[in-house]
């Protein structure tokens, strides 16, 4: 696969998923609403963000938000991060994501000096049969307590074909010494 790595398998998600409260899920819901979103079948929990929304593209900073300051979510991260073998250098956003029963991520590329800068985690913390992740030509399922890298600066896409939400925790972060992936 070229536009996506396994990093990781066995990583301790049921704390994470246990901590979530569903009021969580409305703190900012500007991600799924703005005009044209590929990701209006999406609810999350932004961990870390920019501080504007508007200049998301070419923001590098990385701002804590809300729900970051709750102590079983932060506490679980760092227990998830821990347990990933790849040295983080500088960590972005992170959000937590949910893509609803039969949703989609339509087909988009990230681009922007954002982009350019961080690499792109995802952590499988609740996915059934049916979630199928798209990068370029290459379609796979991510297993819940895996951690995968993709290229996010490729066309990708994702399906929800199950009954129940599909979420993950979804990091950028820049690793020391290798290039942009992994």
């Amino acid at each position: 696969m070229k536009g996506a790595k396994l990093i990781a398998e066995g990583l301790p998600v049921q704390p994470l998923l246990g901590a979530i409260t569903p009021g969580m899920w409305r703190d900012v819901t500007l991600r799924q609403e703005f005009q044209g979103s590929a990701h209006r079948d999406t609810e999350a929990i932004f961990l870390r963000g920019p501080k504007s929304f508007a200049a998301a593209r070419d923001d590098l900073t990385s701002i804590p938000h809300l729900a970051s300051t709750v102590l079983e979510i932060r506490s679980a991260c760092e227990s998830i991060l821990s347990g990933i073998p790849v040295e983080f250098c500088e960590v972005g956003r992170a959000m937590i994501v949910s893509l609803k029963p039969g949703g989609r991520i339509d087909r988009h590329s990230d681009d922007g000096a954002y982009a350019e800068r961080f690499s792109r985690f995802h952590v499988a913390l609740q996915s059934d049969a049916g979630n199928l992740f798209t990068v370029g030509d290459d379609v796979f399922h991510m297993e819940p307590g895996q951690c995968w890298w993709f290229d996010h600066r490729s066309e990708h896409e994702v399906r929800n074909d199950s009954g129940r939400a599909r979420i993950h925790l979804i990091f950028d972060a820049r690793v020391s010494g290798l290039y942009q992936g992994v």
